[in-house]
C-alpha cells in the first residue's frame, strides 16, 4: 500500500492568533484583558482631572493635552512605548548627597535622580512629578521603576 503524504497541508503557525499574544497586544494597548490566570483586569482610563499640589506644571497641563498624550500613548506598540519613555525620562547626577553608612559614594543604592517630563504643543517639555506622569498614561511604578535601571 502506498500512502501518498501532501507536505503542503500542513497546519502553519498563526502567531497573531496565540493567547499569549492577543494578550500582550491587549495590554499594551490599555485594553480590558483576561491574565494567565483566569483574572479580569480593567482597562486603563483617561487621566482624571484632579489638582496636583506638588512643585512642578502638572496643574498647567490643559485635560484635553493629557487625553491625547494617554491615546498616543497606548495606540504605540510595546516597543514604542519604551522608546517613548525613554525619550521623556531624564537621569541626572545627584547635586547633594546626605551622609548615610556608606563610606564611598559609588556605594549607595541611589545614584542617580530622574527628572520627568511631558511634550506640549509650542513648548518643548515641561517637567512634572512622577505621580502625575505615569498616572497619565497608567504605567506602574514598578515599570518605570525597571525601565528606569535598565537605562
Amino acid at each position: 500500500m502506498d500512502l501518498e503524504v501532501n507536505n503542503n497541508t500542513r497546519k502553519r503557525r498563526n502567531v497573531e492568533q496565540w493567547a499569549k499574544n492577543i494578550r500582550k497586544k491587549k495590554r499594551d494597548s490599555g485594553e480590558e484583558y483576561t491574565s494567565v490566570k483566569g483574572v479580569l483586569v480593567a482597562e486603563k482610563t483617561p487621566p482624571s482631572e484632579d489638582p496636583c499640589h506638588c512643585k512642578f506644571a502638572c496643574n498647567d497641563i490643559r485635560h484635553t493635552t493629557k487625553i491625547d498624550l494617554f491615546t498616543k500613548f497606548h495606540k504605540l506598540d510595546y516597543n514604542g512605548q519604551q522608546s517613548f519613555l525613554r525619550g521623556l525620562i531624564r537621569p541626572t547626577h545627584i547635586k547633594r548627597r546626605r551622609h548615610g553608612r556608606y563610606k564611598h559614594t559609588s556605594d549607595s543604592h541611589r545614584q542617580r535622580t530622574y527628572r520627568y517630563m511631558l511634550p506640549l504643543r509650542g513648548e518643548s517639555e515641561v517637567q512634572v512629578c512622577k505621580k502625575k506622569r505615569f498616572v497619565k498614561h497608567s504605567v506602574s511604578h514598578n515599570g518605570v521603576f525597571s525601565y528606569c535601571l535598565k537605562k
